[in-house]
């Protein structure tokens, strides 16, 4: 299988280009702004430049993992797709169901809260309707770990190690899912020639400050350092609560890891540091 990641140097694409090298998949990732010397440059509004790139590399599956509201860009990898049959995985968001007061499966209505969200939502819509039996949308949510520079989970704890104070929401709820996760669940799909819409994220919803705390317990630091806010506006819901029956009926119960395990894990792979304590 072969794969073209679309904005490789994100949180999701950087981890999913990580777990095509792991499985000995051949990949191709792209870069815009921040130059990686393994992924190739290009303009996402330039449809010519993505058709022929995608016409030249002829993927089985091409991800796209770039932000949502770039103009034209869906469009033109659409009509790319549809040129040399591949496959379009799209990662879409949360926020697309609005507030969830139970759990929602795919093919719930959308009512998306937040630009970001509708930007989501319409996405969805244009590559049902254009690539019906050739798409794979993944919907998940505040994404973490993997190999990405800024990875928040690791932001939160230096900050904690140095006796700094985390002020994390304590409103708005999530659902935490470990990137190398969410990467091998979208690979284990297009495995098994999935299509449709699924929900991958972890099995437990926790609040920003909530998560942060489970940080600091994970890596012995001070919790009491990370204090609540309550934050305003309406960019994205409150309650997020998407149903797993779908991936959890393929794949079982234990495909993606909830928190405290993830960030167990996090903690083995860095090397064997030690965390840094706060002093008494």
């Amino acid at each position: 299988m072969r794969c073209l990641v679309l904005g490789g140097t994100g949180r999701i694409g950087s981890t999913f280009l990580a777990a095509c090298v792991q499985r000995g998949l051949s990949h191709l990732g792209t870069y815009h702004r921040f130059v990686e010397a393994d992924l190739d440059p290009i303009e996402l509004r330039d449809s010519d430049s993505i058709r022929g790139l995608i016409a030249e590399y002829e993927p089985d599956a091409i991800v796209y993992a770039a932000p949502a509201g770039i103009d034209g860009a869906v469009t033109g990898v659409l009509a790319a797709a549809k040129e040399t049959g591949s496959k379009l995985v799209y990662f879409s968001g949360d926020g697309v169901f609005g507030e969830c007061c139970s759990a929602r499966r795919e093919n719930d209505p959308l009512k998306p809260i937040g630009e970001l969200a509708r930007l989501q939502a319409a996405d969805e819509r244009a590559i049902r309707e254009q690539l019906p039996e050739a798409h794979l949308i993944v919907r998940t949510s505040r994404v973490y770990g993997g190999v990405h520079r800024s990875e928040p989970a690791k932001f939160i704890r230096r900050e904690l190690a140095k006796g700094q104070t985390w002020a994390a929401d304590a409103v708005r709820s999530t659902m935490p899912t470990y990137a190398p996760d969410l990467a091998e669940v979208t690979l284990d799909l297009l495995k098994h020639r999935q299509i449709g819409t699924f929900h991958v994220v972890g099995p437990e919803r926790h609040t920003d400050f909530s998560f942060a705390r489970m940080i600091a317990h994970v890596a012995h630091l001070d919790a009491d350092l990370i204090e609540p806010l309550t934050e305003e506006g309406d960019t994205r819901p409150t309650q997020v609560w998407l149903d797993r029956f779908k991936v959890r009926s393929l794949f079982g119960a234990n495909a993606l890891r909830p928190v405290g395990a993830a960030l167990r894990l996090m903690r083995e792979e860095q090397g064997q540091l030690l965390p840094l304590r706060i002093a008494a």
